[in-house]
């Protein structure tokens, strides 16, 4: 990635600005549930496992937040897929799956999201399964996922207005 100077290792600051709006817009669309589910259609069209590792200049703060918004919306891609809503393409899980590997991860939440995605692509993979078949610990890690991630980013949101 370049900025408007020709430096490779710029941060790309239109490019965080649209990953950013994205995952934000996901977290306003999940906050009318109580779990990750399947995002909205095509709405959703950047390359997210391609930010879990935002390249450029980023503070620690901002790159922990795209990374786990990235894993979120990824999560909610693979929740379309298994729902049958959206087919995301014969190359979405693998480089899904590549993508997260290469994530150097230090937070306890975090892992617990990367596993969690892991088992929804997983259950993607094959070929989803019907609303009664949906194994447990998967819907209880969507739970976790909004609970940890969209619903404290509005709780945090609200907080930082009091102060």
């Amino acid at each position: 990635m370049t900025d408007d100077t020709g430096d490779p290792n710029a941060t790309d600051w239109i490019l965080y600005q649209k990953v950013l709006r994205d995952i934000l817009l996901l977290f306003h669309q999940l906050s009318d549930f109580s779990a990750i589910t399947g995002s909205y259609g095509y709405v959703f069209d950047l390359p997210y496992w391609e930010y879990l590792n935002f390249p450029g200049e980023l503070e620690p703060r901002e790159r922990e937040f795209i990374r786990d918004g990235c894993l979120v919306m990824i999560l909610s891609e693979a929740w379309s897929q298994i729902d049958g809503a959206v087919y995301l393409g014969n190359d979405f899980i693998p480089k899904c799956r590549q993508a997260i590997g290469e994530v150097v991860v230090d937070d306890p939440d975090t892992r617990r999201l990367i596993h969690a995605v892991g088992n929804a692509l997983d259950i993607a993979e094959a070929g989803g399964y019907s609303a009664g078949e949906v194994p447990s610990e998967a819907v209880e890690q969507t739970k976790w996922a909004h609970r940890r991630y969209v619903q404290q980013y509005f709780q945090d949101m609200a907080n930082a207005f009091a102060n």
